[in-house]
């Protein structure tokens, strides 16, 4: 894929945004609320680093990191745009990845009616 690509076909430059905007959305989720051991690891190493000053709050506010995430995204898009190809199929990867695990997340949770399947 080249720039010429998204120019050619603009349908393919709306779908780059809405799975970057819905992977680092999900990054996001990760960072911030999970319970996830490597996730959870890296939010207190930041705050310990911080002394849990305004900066913490990259790590611990949903409003204040991702224009940080959003912003590597794009530098990560940019780079494989532009520099070298196989970044750019590891950002629609990755990406492509934490959007569907996100929607399907945000479908299970929707879909749940409050009782036990035990």
């Amino acid at each position: 894929m080249t720039p010429q690509t998204y120019l050619d076909a603009p349908w393919l430059a709306i779908f780059a945004v809405i799975v970057g905007t819905v992977g680092v959305a999900r990054a996001t989720r990760l960072l911030v609320h999970e319970k996830f051991p490597p996730a959870r690891w890296l939010r207190h190493k930041v705050i310990a680093w911080t002394k849990g000053g305004t900066w913490s709050d990259v790590v611990t506010c949903h409003w204040c990191n991702p224009p940080y995430l959003m912003a590597g995204s794009l530098g990560w898009f940019a780079l494989g745009l532009l520099v070298w190809q196989p970044l750019l199929w590891a950002w629609w990867i990755v990406h492509l990845w934490a959007a569907m695990s996100y929607a399907a997340s945000w479908i299970v949770h929707h879909d749940e009616d409050g009782q036990s399947q035990d």
